[in-house]
């Protein structure tokens, strides 16, 4: 245990190095040995039908990969013909979302947002980071995190509310429960159909955008003037 966190903590330092040059090469190598760690890892715990059922079963308590890989495989079979038919259509022009957003702009805009979404800044906060994440620290610290492009505008945005979906979940759980095993999400699972919930669902529907853009505009008035 020991070892596999130091390797993981050296891994996301290569990967902070990497990720902004997009040099693969260079945490290749790390990537590989966290897969043989994690077989090791998986391999302590006898009795799994399959290599990867005690990883799974840490995240989704009694899911497996024979359970897992029909749903795939549903998904491959619908999802498949949908994206190559969207990839053939008539592209939208999204070039607006690519001139320059100020940071502080964005942050002010994402935080407006979230905070109308019912995240509670009175038992949390939201920071910069490298990759975006929820944590929660007690029930009435429950974080997120969101990064910036100021030459790309949407990412900050959805990255938002997809955490804010994690942190309601969390900020949504009964204070009885503190400081027991109840005092948390069910499973990884459920945790992200939750945040997906916020970011697709919600944060991409036309409705939203109708409310939302106006207000935008109004923080973006150079870049977004032409954009209806």
């Amino acid at each position: 245990a020991a070892a596999f966190a130091g390797h993981m903590t050296e891994t996301f330092s290569l990967w902070a190095e990497a990720r902004p040059a997009n040099d693969f090469r260079r945490i290749q190598g790390a990537l590989e040995k966290t897969l043989d760690m994690s077989r090791q890892y998986a391999n302590y715990f006898p009795g799994y039908a399959h290599i990867a059922d005690p990883l799974i079963d840490m995240q989704d308590y009694g899911m497996s990969a024979a359970q897992i890989g029909p749903l795939f495989e549903e998904l491959r079979r619908q999802l498949g013909p949908l994206v190559k038919a969207i990839g053939e259509a008539e592209q939208v022009d999204d070039s607006f979302l690519r001139r320059h957003y100020p940071e502080a702009l964005q942050a002010a805009f994402g935080n407006a947002v979230v905070r109308d979404l019912g995240y509670d800044f009175n038992r949390g906060r939201q920071d910069k980071t490298h990759h975006p994440f929820m944590t929660k620290f007690a029930w009435g610290d429950v974080r997120i995190t969101t990064r910036y492009d100021e030459d790309e505008l949407s990412g900050s945005i959805f990255s938002s509310i997809h955490e804010t979906g994690h942190a309601l979940y969390e900020l949504g759980i009964d204070q009885k429960f503190e400081g027991t095993p109840l005092d948390t999400g069910t499973s990884a699972g459920v945790h992200e159909s939750q945040s997906r919930l916020w970011e697709n669902i919600v944060g991409r529907s036309r409705g939203f955008w109708e409310t939302y853009f106006p207000k935008l505009a109004a923080v973006f008035p150079q870049q977004l003037a032409a954009v209806t």
